[in-house]
């Protein structure tokens, strides 16, 4: 297991993720689809500043298809109570490294955000970073966050592609509404400047 320290904003993660022997017996294992999990994808860079740059002390804090969890990591230390739920449970493994190392207190679960039940919970922000690459999972996004979201919570979500932002604000049932749209600026996987969707959704009822 290799931790390489994260900036975002003001705060750093000290970050596990697989060394690369470690990446390639995953590769070598990987049945149905390639562990997309094990890499730092330009969306999460881009929802962690947007986490670090906003308040959210206090807030009781979900993010879904988390991978390695970098949002959720700078979401508790910037003072959320912070649970990092992915549909697999590998990359929960280095999410409770990577907290352990910064000294967080971040829960870990198997949550499939296709087959969220009405028990699941109810959180102040639920956070998602490029979760929309399968065509079908804006509208299962969607049909989820009415379970998620407390009376008065948001998601923040980031989207390399903006046909997917668009998919999910027009998935999102009437119990949900579309609250702000932007882009951040980022880096692709060789350095070179690329921007990334933010779509913010609010409950509407």
């Amino acid at each position: 297991m290799l931790i390489e320290p994260v900036r975002c904003g003001d705060v750093e993660i000290p970050l596990a993720r697989p060394e690369p022997a470690d990446l390639a017996e995953l590769l070598d294992a990987a049945i149905e689809e390639a562990p997309y999990w094990a890499e730092l994808w330009p969306s999460a860079r881009a929802l962690a500043d947007v986490v670090a740059a906003r308040d959210v002390a206090g807030l009781r804090v979900l993010e879904v298809g988390c991978g390695l969890g970098l949002p959720a990591l700078v979401a508790a230390a910037r003072g959320a109570r912070t649970t990092a739920s992915d549909v697999d449970a590998a990359p929960l493994r280095y999410v409770a490294a990577s907290a352990e190392a910064a000294r967080l207190d971040v829960g870990c679960t198997v949550l499939d955000f296709a087959a969220v039940r009405d028990d699941a919970g109810r959180y102040d922000l639920v956070l998602a970073a490029d979760v929309l690459y399968v065509e079908a999972s804006a509208a299962q996004l969607a049909a989820a966050l009415p379970r998620l979201l407390a009376p008065d919570g948001r998601a923040l979500l980031t989207c390399p592609w903006r046909g997917q932002a668009d998919r999910l604000a027009a998935a999102v049932p009437a119990a949900i509404a579309v609250a702000g749209r932007g882009t951040v600026a980022t880096t692709s996987f060789r350095g070179a400047p690329m921007t990334v969707d933010v779509l913010e959704l609010r409950r509407a009822d």
